[in-house]
This record gives C-alpha cells, structure tokens and sequence, in this order.
C-alpha cells in the first residue's frame, strides 16, 4: 500500500447540515446574493455565514453554479441554490451539484410546495431522482440515506396568495422554511418599491411577522433580505435566521463609486 493510499480521507459534512447545525444554535446567519458568473468572489468572502447563488434572476449557468458550489465548499461556505421555478428537473439538478440547499421562488399554494418537496426530498418522503454524480462521488453512494436531513428545501412567500397560503405551506413535509420575498409581494399589493426598499410601510413588518410566527409555530427557519443594514436588528428580533445581506453587484458599484469620489476629491485638493 502506498504511503497516499494510506492517509485517513476527511470526512466532509454536507452544507446543509452544517447549516442545520448552525440554526439549531440559535444565531442569525448572514449570507450574500451572487449574481455574476464569477465564482472567484467566493474566495473573497472571509466571514459570511452562507452564500445564496442566485439561479432564477442572476446570470449563472449550470456550470457556473457548480463551479460556485465548488468553491463555496472550499471556502466553508454552505451555498443555497435558488432555482428559476417549481420545476422537478431544475431542482434536483441544483440539489446534484452538492449545494446545501435550493430556494423556490413564487412559491403561492401548498399544491406547488408539495410539488418541490417531492422534487428535493428522497423516497418515502419524496421522489427526487437517485443518481447525482457529484454527489454520490463527494458524500458517498449512501448519501441518499441522509440527503432528507442534509439539505434545506426553503419556499420563498413574494404573493398575495403565497401569504394568504403560508400557513399550509409551512406545513408541507419537506418544506424547511420561509424565505419573505418582499420585493415581488409589494408589486403584488400595490405598494412602491422606494417603501420596499426602505421597508418603510408598516404593512409590509406586518407579514413579515406573520410568517417568521408561522414559521417558529412548525419548527421552520424563516429568512428573508435583508436591504438596509439599519433594520438588521429588527429581522433578528422577529426571529429572522437565514438573513440575506447584500447583492454582489449592488456591493461592487458602490464601492467603485466610493472609491471614485474619494479619488476626485483628493486629486482637487492637490
């Protein structure tokens, strides 16, 4: 036997899990939205608790998420996938590249929430598709055995009917949490996107209430963006622990824009 051959292997704990673990401890955890196909931000990302790779509105590939999902691992970073719909396909393909868990965005009625559930989740609880290369080849032939437990399957509440329907969906098996989406729900409603962004409307505190309490009455994580890092406190407080806390994008055009007026003003002052 050689000497390599000889070396214990790491045991690797799925994202999810370590996620699981992280939430039962009670503290909030801060994650960040990739957009753009670079995967080399990653590496970047020192401290954050989890990454959200954005499937539906960023500009990722599939490649490109497993990249991501790579990286993210190395990092020590859970990364949560989210996906472009309630599409079976499209979730267990984003739960195969090894990710921590998928998001599923526009979720409005427990029917849908039945549909992702069984798309995420294993037999007896679901029918998600055995097989994922990565994987089997990362976390062994007997992850399916664990992979209920080990990923997060998260619904994101951004309707009018989706609010209306929280409750039942929550309590869908298989469903792990609520993510708010109060951008999408405020255009549903009739509210301005300037008062989302400022979440200066009382209504909109109002279902973010409501769902983090359906979600702590199931025993389910509740998450949601956080846009203003002034009411970070006041998501903790409703019982927030997914927090979501900046876009790379919006991240990198204000710090370019920072760094160009501070250049000008010093090059006026020479």
């Amino acid at each position: 036997m050689s000497k390599l051959n000889s070396v214990p292997k790491p045991v690797v704990v799925p994202g999810g899990r370590i996620l699981r673990q992280w939430i039962d401890n009670g503290e909030p955890l801060w994650g960040f939205m990739l957009t753009m196909p670079a995967p080399e931000i990653l590496e970047l990302a020192e401290g954050w608790d989890w990454v959200w790779l954005d499937g539906q509105h960023g500009q990722l590939s599939y490649d490109t998420i497993l990249n991501c999902v790579r990286v993210a691992d190395l990092m020590g970073l859970p990364a949560i996938v989210r996906v472009a719909g309630c599409d079976y396909s499209q979730v267990g393909q984003a739960l195969d590249t090894g990710a921590a868990g998928v998001i599923v965005p526009m979720l409005h009625n427990a029917e849908q929430a039945k549909v992702v559930a069984e798309a995420a989740k294993f037999a007896p609880l679901g029918r998600r598709s055995y097989g994922g290369r990565r994987v089997m080849d990362r976390f062994g032939p007997n992850y399916a055995g664990t992979a209920n437990k080990d990923v997060l399957l998260l619904g994101q509440i951004e309707s009018v009917e989706g609010l209306a329907n929280a409750e039942q969906i929550t309590a869908v098996p298989g469903i792990d949490g609520l993510v708010f989406g109060p951008a999408d729900y405020s255009l549903d409603c009739g509210i301005s996107l300037e008062s989302y962004f400022k979440m200066s409307e009382p209504h909109l505190w109002q279902m973010a209430e409501k769902i983090a309490h359906i979600c702590s009455n199931h025993g389910k994580v509740a998450g949601a963006f956080v846009g203003s890092a002034e009411n970070s406190g006041r998501w903790i407080e409703l019982g927030y622990k997914m927090l979501l806390g900046t876009v790379d994008a919006s991240l990198l055009r204000t710090a370019l824009a920072e760094d160009l007026a501070n250049r000008r003003r010093a090059s006026q002052k020479s």
